[in-house]
C-alpha cells in the first residue's frame, strides 16, 4: 500500500493511500449498481453470490452479509476520522498563521 504525504505548516504528515480492492471493470461486468461500488465493493459481490446461490435461504448467508455490514461501518468510522484529521490540521494551520501575524505585526 503507497502512502501520500501531506503539507501543512511546513509539517509533513504520511497517511496510507485507499486502494480499491477490485476494479472499476470488474465492478461493471458483475453488474454491481452504482451506489455500491465503494471500497467493500468485494465483500458485497461475496455477499450477492451467496444471496443468488441460496435464494429461497437466505438467512444461510448471515456471515456475510455481516462482513459487508462490518465493512461498510469500518469505511465510515475511517471516513470520520480523515475527516477529523484534515480539519485539526486546519485549524491547527489557521493557529500557527494567526501567531506568525501576531508576531510580525
Amino acid at each position: 500500500m503507497g502512502r501520500s504525504c501531506t503539507t501543512r505548516g511546513g509539517l509533513h504528515f504520511f497517511m496510507k493511500l485507499k486502494v480499491m480492492p477490485i476494479s472499476e471493470e470488474d465492478l461493471i461486468a458483475a453488474k454491481v449498481p452504482p451506489e455500491y461500488r465503494d471500497y467493500c465493493a468485494d465483500v458485497f459481490l461475496e455477499y450477492n453470490r451467496c444471496f443468488i446461490k441460496k435464494f429461497p435461504f437466505v438467512v444461510l448467508c448471515a456471515e456475510e452479509a455481516h462482513k459487508y455490514q462490518e465493512c461498510e461501518y469500518n469505511d465510515d468510522v475511517l471516513r470520520a476520522k480523515e475527516y477529523e484529521r484534515e480539519r485539526r490540521l486546519l485549524v491547527r494551520e489557521r493557529r500557527r498563521q494567526r501567531a506568525m501575524e501576531a508576531v510580525t505585526a
